[in-house]
């Protein structure tokens, strides 16, 4: 089941989607970014592979070495550089969990290892921060957007 979570991350004042992504039997794990352009308009910024099965590999069940996804997406200005970055968490995976995509701006992120992220995450699971209703109701209004577009979309392409 991906994650789908929300934020501003071009600073232009409208909720941007990101999911996560697993391929079959949770071989590799990726984000996918989708901008909202605002009147019901949106842009796919495509995928961003986080981690990556070798071409060769052939999976025959889920508890493959190869088994990731994401649990929890969190934003975050992590650099303090003025923009949202994105910190990963799954409970589950050595691989993605705690990793960060530093936001670069114009929708380009750079991939930090949990390993080399770990100097820019301060996040404290006990204290999340505090969500306005506001917040909350232009989440939920994005939300509506994307579904009444994936509807659209899935009608389309059942012609």
């Amino acid at each position: 089941m991906p994650e789908v979570s929300a934020a501003d991350l071009d600073n232009d004042g409208d909720l941007d989607i990101v999911y996560s992504r697993a391929g079959s039997l949770y071989v590799g794990t990726a984000i996918q970014i989708i901008e909202n352009l605002g009147n019901k308009k949106f842009k796919d910024h495509g995928i961003f592979p986080l981690v990556e099965a070798p071409d060769d590999f052939i999976p025959t069940h889920e508890g493959n070495e190869w088994n990731d996804f994401i649990e929890d997406i969190r934003f975050r200005d992590l650099d303090k550089d003025g923009d949202i970055d994105l910190y990963l968490s799954s409970s589950m995976s050595l691989k993605t969990d705690g990793m960060v995509l530093l936001n670069q701006g114009d929708f380009a992120f750079e991939l930090l290892l949990p390993n080399v992220a770990k100097k820019y995450v301060t996040i404290d699971f006990k204290a999340p921060t505090p969500v306005s209703e506001e917040e909350k109701v232009q989440e939920q209004a994005v939300l509506d957007e994307i579904a009444a577009f994936e509807d659209e979309l899935a009608a389309e392409l059942s012609q």
